[in-house]
């Protein structure tokens, strides 16, 4: 038995202020999409952008709240018409800030509830 390489990976940068680059190649060694995520002072996401060929195909910019959890994101072509765009809301938090109850709906009004348990370790 032998073993194949079906895809490589490579990432570099930082998530303080400055940006993540995430290349995929296929087997033969040839780059297939390119994705890169922008982050701001505090190391939250701002914008995915994903190339493929060395152009633009999409970006994602986000918006957060003031506690930090994500508010807004859309879905944006080459030429930076919506594709898609979605919003989420917070409705519960534990005794440690965290949310554990949210909403999020989309422009088309399809709506995705999330709930999350935190477990806390002394």
């Amino acid at each position: 038995m032998t073993d194949t390489l079906v895809q490589k990976i490579e990432s570099r940068g930082s998530c303080m202020n400055d940006s993540i680059t995430v290349q995929y190649f296929n087997y033969r060694g040839e780059p297939g999409v390119k994705y890169v995520y922008h982050f701001d002072e505090k190391g939250l996401m701002t914008r995915l952008d994903g190339y493929r060929n060395g152009m633009l195909i999409y970006s994602q910019p986000m918006t957060y709240t003031d506690k930090g959890f994500v508010e807004e994101f859309k879905s944006l072509d080459k030429d930076k018409n919506v594709i898609s765009s979605a919003v989420s809301s917070y409705s519960k938090y534990d005794e440690h800030g965290n949310w554990t109850k949210s909403y999020t709906r989309d422009a088309k009004g399809f709506t995705m509830l999330f709930e999350r348990v935190y477990t806390y370790f002394e």
